[in-house]
Formats: structure tokens, sequence, C-alpha cells
């Protein structure tokens, strides 16, 4: 029993690297937010949290993670990974409403 809560301990400590902070955005996805995206900062190793209320329909697809969100208008999703590579992604909405793709923010990740 100790030996299995000791390795769960150290499970919990490899997933949450110390010195990472949980970084929570809301973002609502319309017309408007495409005109002027936003940018999304974090640092390696950061739990990141985007909570999407949108309000077009479409595939949100974030570059260089590899995530990729089908979209309903009215329906909040969330996406919750941990920031594992340091550089600028951006995330595009592909769809009709778009005419193809369109960025909807640039998340921006530092090195630690």
């Amino acid at each position: 029993m100790f030996v299995r809560i000791l390795t769960l301990l150290a499970l919990l400590v490899a997933a949450h690297p110390a010195g990472a902070e949980e970084r929570a955005f809301d973002l609502t996805v319309s017309k408007a937010a495409l005109a002027e995206p936003a940018v999304l900062k974090a640092e390696e190793g950061d739990r990141v949290i985007l909570k999407i209320r949108p309000e077009l329909d479409g595939l949100l697809h974030l570059h260089g993670y590899g995530h990729a969100l089908p979209l309903k208008s009215g329906v909040v999703t969330t996406l919750d990974f941990t920031a594992q590579y340091s550089g600028r992604f951006p995330a595009e909405l592909h769809g009709e409403q778009t005419r193809g793709h369109a960025v909807v923010f640039y998340l921006e990740v530092y090195p630690k």
C-alpha cells in the first residue's frame, strides 16, 4: 500500500513539474475575434486550460500541438493540456463561415 502511494505521488510530481503554473483562458470565437486574434502566453510545463465559447461553427486546430476541436455555436468546449513545446503556435478555425481558415489566437510558450 505504501509503495502504491509513493508511486502515485511520483507520477503526480512528474506530471506537474516544479514551477509549473495553471494558465486558464476564456475565449469567445466570433467574427470580431477573428479580426484581432488574441495572444495567450504560457511557459513550458504549464497546464493550459482553454474554455472556448464559439459563436461560429467549425474545427479549431492548434498548430504545433495537433489538437483539433469541433466547435458548435453556443456549446462551450474545453481543451486542457500541458505546454510541452516552446514557440508561437496559431490556432485556426476551419469552416464555411471563415471561407477556409482564420486565426483565432496565438499561443506563445516560453522556455523555463
